[in-house]
């Protein structure tokens, strides 16, 4: 791309960030280390707003009796490590919560996650002033990655039309998506007609397909489903009377189901068609729900302890996907193997 001989790829961010801190260097040595220092950043990053969300939600719902900042640490650190169960593989096929191989998806991530609780926080209270910076983090998922504005460009406006109908105050905050719905429409020209990181210009388009992708990965997709949402299944089964409550959790549900029908449905054609490119957003889509189940399950824990059968099979279940992670990492770091 440097070079010249192929075009720099649309969402561009990401790699101009690595070049601009490689002081534009073009050697592989300084890019490696650019990449991890960025990619370090990212991960850090993540964990950071992670834990404000978490303590910024106890403190809304809890008051005084919020859970310490240890134990808001400890969940904060084991989201990080949290991945699907290994069913015939450990990640094809299946949605993990994490990936630490895409690049993109990596520094998208306190992006997506930003653009995720400041949408939220707008659902809940509307400010002015907080539309400006989810108009800038529309923007700027769009181009590290468009996967989680495709869910958001869906799962807001829902959200907006439930929490207030028709009237004005959707309106006024639907102005961010229609911004990022413009930056999407030139992506898609630089990408599709103009072949942005590509060599050759119309050789990839988009169709839909349901399910063509997955399928090719997963020869059970129901178990697959389960075995990437083991967690929030298993809470969900004994308090599912915590959906119609909390508006939070309504909104992480409602991203991950459309997630997955986005997925479901559109697939790449020409060389890209496996590449699985619609299914990064469910990623990151299944780590706001993991996340938005860790806190509204801490919160039952901090108030009425383990004591039941139902929290400690909900917290079993946790440790199978942090378990999962830690045994993935070990296989990838002694195979060199990610998938």
């Amino acid at each position: 791309m440097v070079s010249g001989d192929i075009l720099p790829p649309a969402n561009f961010l990401y790699y101009l960030v690595v070049y601009m801190v490689a002081l534009s260097s073009t050697g592989t040595s300084p890019l490696f280390v650019s990449s991890a220092l960025v990619l370090s950043l990212s991960v850090a990053a993540k964990f950071r707003i992670t834990r404000e969300i978490c303590v910024e939600y106890y403190r809304d719902v809890l008051g005084d009796n919020a859970a310490s900042d240890v134990i808001v640490v400890v969940w904060s650190v084991l989201l990080l490590i949290v991945f699907s169960l290994p069913i015939s593989t450990f990640y094809l096929g299946q949605i993990p919560p994490n990936v630490w191989h895409n690049s993109t998806t990596i520094f998208v991530m306190p992006f997506a996650l930003s653009l995720f609780w400041l949408s939220y926080k707008q659902l809940v209270e509307p400010a002015p002033r907080r539309i400006l910076f989810i108009g800038a983090l529309c923007v700027l998922n769009v181009f590290i990655k468009p996967s989680f504005f495709f869910v958001f460009s869906l799962s807001y406006p829902l959200m907006l039309v439930r929490r207030f109908g028709l009237g004005r105050r959707m309106w006024r905050n639907l102005w961010p998506v229609v911004v990022g719905l413009i930056m999407l429409l030139v992506l898609y020209v630089l990408i599709y007609l103009l072949s942005f990181g590509s060599a050759r210009v119309g050789e990839s388009g988009i169709a839909i397909r349901p399910f063509s992708v997955w399928s090719r990965y997963s020869s059970n997709i129901p178990l697959s489903l389960v075995a990437s949402f083991a967690f929030p299944i298993t809470y969900l089964a004994f308090y599912w009377r915590e959906v119609s409550k909390h508006l939070l959790l309504q909104y992480s549900l409602l991203g991950s189901l459309i997630s997955i029908c986005i997925f479901v449905m559109l697939s790449e054609t020409g060389p890209r068609e496996f590449h699985g490119n619609f299914g990064w957003q469910c990623i990151i889509c299944n780590y706001i729900l993991f996340l938005v189940t860790t806190v509204l399950f801490a919160e039952k824990v901090n108030t009425v302890g383990l004591r039941n059968w139902k929290n400690k099979t909900i917290l079993a279940a946790f440790l199978l996907h942090v378990l999962a992670g830690f045994l993935y990492l070990a296989r990838a770091l002694y195979t060199r193997y990610m998938f």
